[in-house]
């Protein structure tokens, strides 16, 4: 994916998803009112609706609680699967971090490496490190995780995977590193949030993946509690990154998946030609 795309996508991304589509909605509305009343006042209204339902925990706990299937590993199973490595997937930067005096691993990607470094106290499995340059960086995701994971962790990393800049490409540069490697089962470390888009896109490149998600954020119980119907700052931040991964899985499957498999059908046709 070039600079260009990852760009154009982003935006336009950035614009389908709350808050960008509420205000788009809402200035629709506001510029209607005084050609057509009605109509006008009743985009504001869902605008104004829709920002109330994306920032209350009720909405984005029971997104997060469906983008979640993968249950947390149990450790004393651990030894019983046939994982041959272990994968953690960047998840950002914090640029220029002026307390380090350089780029460092984001909140999500310090969580990750976590894990991952748990994982592999437990399992003695060789580490890969995936994620790239986004933005023209000096240093990849994976590089960051990679220091954090040896100077901080004291574990030490077989691999890095630093071209990548999206998670479909995750899977797609990762999976040549395993295949040389003669990696065929892996641990796959990400949020529990991100872990079905990032199994499918690793079983796309036939690699068998046991899920190792961390961090959930759905509903922990199914009790009730007010507080989940009075809106918040973070649950219209889980909201966002819910439906961010709902439209990023369609985008994959349009965008890649089904692309794939016409390519392959095409190359399978003029082999028989």
């Amino acid at each position: 994916m070039s600079e260009v795309e990852f760009n154009v996508v982003k935006f336009l991304s950035d614009m389908a998803l709350p808050p960008g589509s509420i205000i788009l909605l809402l200035l629709a509305g506001l510029t209607l009112i005084p050609l057509r009343r009605t109509s006008g006042y009743l985009l504001s209204f869902a605008a104004l609706l829709s920002l109330y339902l994306c920032s209350i925990p009720l909405v984005s706990s029971g997104l997060m609680t469906e983008l979640e299937p993968y249950p947390a590993l149990v450790e004393k199973t651990l030894g019983s699967q046939k994982a041959q490595a272990i994968v953690v997937l960047a998840g950002g930067r914090d640029p220029d971090a002026a307390e380090y005096g350089d780029d460092t691993v984001s909140y999500f990607s310090l969580q990750r490496a976590r894990y991952a470094a748990w994982l592999h106290r437990r399992t003695h499995l060789p580490l890969i490190v995936s994620g790239g340059i986004t933005n023209g960086e000096k240093r990849s995701e994976a590089d960051l995780i990679r220091q954090v994971l040896e100077q901080e962790f004291d574990v030490s990393v077989e691999a890095l995977e630093e071209q990548s800049k999206t998670t479909y490409f995750n899977a797609k540069y990762t999976s040549e590193i395993l295949k040389k490697k003669g990696y065929k089962h892996i641990f796959l470390v990400t949020h529990a949030w991100h872990m079905p888009r990032a199994v499918e896109a690793f079983q796309h490149f036939d690699i068998d993946v046991i899920p190792a998600p961390t961090a959930f954020e759905g509903y922990n119980s199914p009790r009730f509690e007010l507080s989940d119907i009075v809106p918040d700052a973070r649950a219209l931040y889980y909201t966002v990154l819910a439906l961010h991964e709902m439209l990023g899985r369609w985008w994959y499957q349009l965008r890649y998946y089904d692309e794939d498999k016409a390519d392959d059908t095409k190359a399978g046709k003029d082999i028989l030609q």
